[in-house]
């Protein structure tokens, strides 16, 4: 147990040794150079960013990007202030081409929906008047029936007389020559 706890007290000494070097170091160098820097365009002059504190570096960014976002922020409500402006509710006078476009697209839907309508009102239609026209031609068809049983009865007499008066007529151009 001991020798462990040797170990890493040399370790714990060791890396606060380095620590404490390299904090020293960047404590010098901090407050020499920090008094020069005050933008990102005086980073941009220097050779190296080895002497400069990372604080100030991410501060000098976040300033910088805190400034470009207001200026974007600024410009877009430019561009919004714009667009209202020229929208229809700023006094502009009403064209017909405004509405153009959703006029189109109400007629295209409005003629889909009727066609549909249309079509399923023909096909309504038609099966109506189908089965009303069958049920006229089974009456017909029941009629006619009727009438050829009245016909076949009262016609065989008279059948075989037609028989033997076919046979005794001869073609009208025979009696010509």
């Amino acid at each position: 147990m001991n020798m462990l706890s040797a170990r890493l007290s040399n370790q714990i000494r060791r890396i606060s040794v380095n620590v404490l070097k390299h904090g020293h170091i960047r404590c010098y160098t901090t407050t020499h150079l920090n008094k020069d820097i005050t933008s990102l365009e005086d980073l941009a002059k220097l050779k190296s960013l080895d002497d400069v504190d990372p604080v100030l570096v991410q501060k000098l960014i976040n300033e910088k990007t805190s400034e470009l976002n207001l200026k974007n922020q600024i410009q877009r409500l430019r561009i919004l202030q714009e667009e209202r402006e020229n929208s229809t509710g700023s006094g502009r006078p009403v064209k017909l081409g405004d509405f153009k476009r959703a006029g189109i697209m109400f007629l295209l839907m409005s003629s889909s929906v009727y066609l549909c309508w249309q079509l399923l009102w023909w096909n309504l239609a038609y099966d109506d008047k189908e089965i009303e026209m069958l049920d006229t031609v089974n009456i017909l068809e029941k009629k006619l029936r009727e009438k050829i049983k009245d016909n076949k009865i009262v016609d065989e007499p008279k059948s075989q007389n037609n028989i033997q008066a076919s046979v005794n007529k001869k073609p009208w151009y025979s009696k010509w020559w």
